[in-house]
């Protein structure tokens, strides 16, 4: 069994050894060409929800009771920071990596307090905003940071209800959301919180009924963002005892609760991350074993994926309850129109493999923007660099359908952003690329590249 820092390590030094001692600048991916199209050896397993995983271990987190999560293969970036946050704060959180377990142990220990330390939230806007509203409820003061693209992260909705509730908060900077101070605690019987651009405000304040001293209402204005996200977190809230109510779609009602699991933690595979499996499979005529894909509930807005793959020309067979076979039909249908605005992050890698096969018309994504980077902008120039065409007007996105995708000429330049990071390696694995090194992917697939090297993949570092 590993500490958070042990396992860290091993989990990197075993996949990825050296990329943390060597400056790469470039990563550089030959054309790929797959030696049998139909080899069921290639299996593609989801790594667990982030969405999920971080709500449980804040959950957990607040128990008396040990909590052991199994099933989890690998932990992404941001869960660890998750992770390493709760630890500062008093939780005993550790990785079995050869189990491919986690265990909450909080036995003969504090409940979580507030920590010596600043809690870093590095690249993890969910860590950030989950903990926030929690932290409110401390009297002593608590100093939030982040990377450079956290910092740029709009949060001052939530920042500006709590502060309207009793909250202090200190902003060192001006242009920047961190880094930020806050202490409490809060005593607000009601909130009033905008909702339209993202639910993960919401679900902070609803998990921070932990330490809530009385009743509270949420009433939230705004067409909801992610409204699964905030759907889940009540659905974990109340497998953990929570009493939570709804007056109407716009006013929850949360009461303190003292967590206790009800059943035991199941964390389902991340369904956004599938469209990046179907690319693979469309891009390179390849047969593919899609292990851990989630049911409907557990998809968080990203199971329509199942009906999009019959359009693109991917046919579904279901092996396991949660594994599918996808596989090249050639059967391409007409165009498709999508609203994203509960799954808005699939559109990178969605956005390619409309232009590859049906094309399309993607609507509801506005809210992408403010992801870690401006995910429309970058969208599209990524996809440029690779000659496929996209047209953003009025809030919607237009992609022409059996486009070819060419090679680059030049490196191609890459945010910090995983979704961004993945779909140019998979681009580039078409014709051969060399783009900026980045590693962003770690923050929800670490073992992404791992996976295409399996495949058969070759790529070097410059």
């Amino acid at each position: 069994m590993f500490s958070l820092c042990n396992t860290y390590w091993v989990c990197y030094q075993e996949v990825f050894w050296g990329f943390a001692l060597i400056e790469e600048k470039q990563i550089v991916i030959e054309k790929y060409t797959a030696t049998s199209p139909n080899n069921f050896n290639n299996k593609w397993r989801l790594p667990p929800s982030k969405s999920h995983l971080q709500r449980a271990l804040l959950l957990s987190s607040t128990m008396k009771e040990k909590t052991v999560i199994n099933d989890i293969s690998c932990i992404g970036n941001d869960s660890l920071t998750m992770i390493e946050c709760l630890n500062k704060m008093g939780s005993k959180i550790e990785f079995d990596l050869k189990n491919e377990r986690i265990i909450i142990d909080n036995d003969l220990r504090n409940e979580l307090h507030p920590p010596n330390f600043i809690l870093n939230c590095n690249n993890s806007a969910t860590t950030l905003k989950l903990l926030i509203a929690f932290c409110s409820r401390f009297e002593k003061p608590i100093t939030f940071d982040g990377d450079e693209t956290l910092r740029k992260r709009p949060i001052l909705d939530l920042l500006n209800q709590l502060e309207s509730v009793g909250a202090r908060i200190n902003l060192e900077s001006n242009v920047e959301s961190l880094p930020l101070t806050i202490s409490g605690p809060i005593y607000a019987e009601e909130f009033l919180l905008d909702i339209s651009k993202s639910s993960q405000s919401l679900s902070s304040l609803i998990i921070s009924g932990v330490n809530a001293n009385k009743k509270f209402k949420i009433k939230t204005t705004g067409t909801p963002a992610s409204k699964n996200h905030s759907e889940l977190t009540i659905r974990m809230s109340k497998q953990t005892g929570a009493k939570i109510s709804k007056n109407s779609e716009d006013e929850i009602v949360v009461e303190p609760w003292v967590p206790k699991w009800k059943n035991k933690v199941v964390i389902p595979g991340d369904a956004s991350l599938g469209v990046y499996c179907m690319l693979w499979s469309i891009m390179h005529n390849q047969t593919i074993i899609l292990e851990g894909f989630p049911n409907e509930e557990d998809s968080l807005g990203c199971y329509n994926l199942i009906g999009i793959a019959n359009h693109v020309g991917l046919s579904l067979k279901d092996t396991k309850k949660t594994d599918k076979i996808l596989s090249p039909s050639g059967i391409i249908k007409d165009g498709l129109s999508i609203d994203l605005i509960d799954s808005i992050d699939i559109l990178p890698a969605l956005s390619a493999l409309l232009a590859l096969s049906c094309g399309g018309t993607l609507i509801g994504i506005n809210n992408a923007e403010i992801k870690e980077s401006n995910r429309i902008i970058e969208t599209q120039r990524l996809l440029s660099f690779f000659g496929l065409k996209t047209n953003f007007t009025d809030g919607t996105m237009i992609i022409p359908g059996n486009q070819i995708i060419s090679k680059p000429e030049n490196v191609i330049p890459i945010p910090y952003d995983h979704r961004i990071n993945m779909l140019a390696i998979l681009l580039g694995s078409a014709v051969g690329a060399s783009i900026e090194f980045n590693n962003s992917y770690e923050v929800t697939d670490p073992l992404f590249i791992n996976r295409l090297l399996s495949f058969g993949l070759k790529i070097s570092y410059s």
